[in-house]
């Protein structure tokens, strides 16, 4: 049997027995840039691995040489010198060189999901999940906020940068660990925690769910994968209402900011700066309870409110959950208010017509007769193609609205590349509404356009944030 230890266990991997002491031993990550890699690499380097990766994403490599982690600029089989293991990112093809070279070595290869979830199974203490088709990093984070707050010093990896973190990891040492329950080709089914929230339920990763039912169904396994002693939140939406005891059976503690529930908010006020809202939740002795949040927008203070729904159920109280969500400065590209003034830019990791409706809502909520302006980069052929029709509508929804190429990802190899193009989510009725072609020519165009009187949204879930921080400053 193959082990690599780790801090307070080890991970079975297949092949040959191998007892290095941590320090000796080396784990490749294959896309250590992805937004859940890149935060495992760094959990890893404290546990004392010595960690290597390869990446084409500039700004995350740079950010990871800070952290001291060696990051080769490009994909080759020279990068495969001789680690104890390789792991990889979901956006990384299954072709790619790196992978075969660590085969052929006979070195283990694993999705990093897969290897934290072995190691996670074996650490003591308990999991915090955030499952959902959006919602999850800020919610995850505030639930690791509160539990921070509550001295349980929790582990955390996010896909997504913290601000009050300035990284993904939070890397604490209690016996309490939180992550964002990554539905894409059923990753999730790697973890059991205790305790998780299901945040909404939206079809989503048509490639892996070719039907709605087939993505219900795959929330239920990993709800049944769930240990003691197994609390679960949900979310009251129509698509949750429908199926809750389907996927999760009874006893699901309900939270809502509209709908009657165990755990109910009302929201008391917003501005860009921050909002304020009551929580009631008599099974827990809680009545008009007040708190805040310093992050703008009604989504935050739905995620909130779940996070203090589950940590309620946690047995966690009142105060931690206000002193947590006072340390929550918001997450990177998550309703981030970047610049204001003159040139108001917002950038948000929107990249489906569920998320970006609401983004856009909010925006002329907080920005009241300023004219929106939107930037977007579509993410994946398989999601244009899929929802075609609800893009066209959305986009129109906005003043003036920028599309750039399509963000291809793991989809770079697919066939749809020949079928699918942003071109096609422009209704010709519509002249608000203009293709542009690369990143640089979209923030280009926006900058021509932009008045004092605009905010500018730049939404999407691929390199369009690095782009749109170019724009920002």
């Amino acid at each position: 049997m193959h082990f690599v230890n780790v801090s307070e266990g080890s991970v079975n991997c297949g092949g040959t027995v191998y007892y290095a002491h941590m320090s000796s031993q080396t784990i490749h990550i294959v896309g250590i840039g992805g937004s859940g890699a890149s935060g495992v690499a760094r959990y890893l380097k404290t546990l004392g691995f010595t960690v290597t990766g390869s990446d084409n994403d500039r700004a995350r490599i740079i950010e990871l040489r800070k952290d001291g982690i060696e990051v080769a600029d490009s994909h080759s089989p020279e990068n495969i010198e001789n680690p104890d293991m390789v792991l990889f990112s979901p956006g990384v093809y299954a072709a790619n060189e790196e992978l075969a070279a660590a085969k052929k070595k006979k070195i283990p290869v694993l999705t990093w999901q897969d290897f934290l979830g072995r190691y996670l199974t074996k650490r003591p203490g308990k999991g915090f999940m955030v499952a959902g088709t959006f919602g999850k990093g800020s919610t995850a984070a505030i639930v690791a906020h509160i539990l921070s707050a509550a001295y349980l010093d929790p582990l955390a990896i996010l896909g997504v940068d913290d601000l009050s973190w300035g990284s993904n990891l939070r890397a604490g040492v209690g016996q309490a660990w939180v992550l964002e329950a990554d539905e894409y080709d059923r990753h999730f089914h790697h973890f059991h925690p205790s305790y998780a929230i299901l945040t909404s339920l939206e079809h989503e990763h048509v490639s892996t769910y070719p039907t709605f039912e087939l993505y219900v169904d795959s929330f239920k396994k990993f709800f049944k994968g769930m240990h003691d002693p197994m609390i679960i939140v949900a979310k009251r939406t129509p698509s949750i209402d429908k199926y809750r005891e389907t996927i999760a059976g009874s006893g699901v503690i309900t939270y809502s900011l509209t709908e009657d529930a165990d755990v109910r908010g009302t929201v008391i006020s917003q501005d860009v700066n921050g909002s304020r809202f009551s929580v009631t939740a008599p099974k827990f002795s809680v009545d008009a309870q007040e708190f805040g949040v310093k992050v703008p927008g009604y989504i935050h203070i739905e995620n909130a409110v779940g996070a203090i729904a589950l940590t309620l159920a946690a047995g966690i109280g009142v105060p931690a959950a206000n002193a947590g969500l006072a340390r929550f400065k918001g997450l990177k590209s998550r309703f981030e208010v970047v610049t204001t003034g003159p040139h108001t830019t917002v950038f948000d990791y929107a990249h489906t017509p569920d998320r970006i409706r609401p983004v856009i809502a909010q925006a002329r909520k907080l920005f009241p007769g300023k004219r929106i302006i939107v930037l977007f980069e579509p993410h994946l052929y398989s999601r244009t193609k899929q929802f075609h029709k609800e893009f066209t509508e959305v986009l129109a929804e906005a003043d003036r609205a920028y599309l750039t190429d399509i963000y291809p990802s793991r989809e770079a190899n697919s066939p749809l590349a020949k079928e699918i193009n942003a071109k096609q989510l422009i209704d010709p009725s519509n002249d608000r509404v203009q293709y542009i072609g690369t990143l640089a020519e979209g923030a280009d165009a926006v900058m021509k356009a932009r008045t004092e009187r605009d905010v500018v949204l730049v939404l999407g879930a691929g390199p369009i944030q690095s782009v749109g921080r170019q724009l920002a400053s």
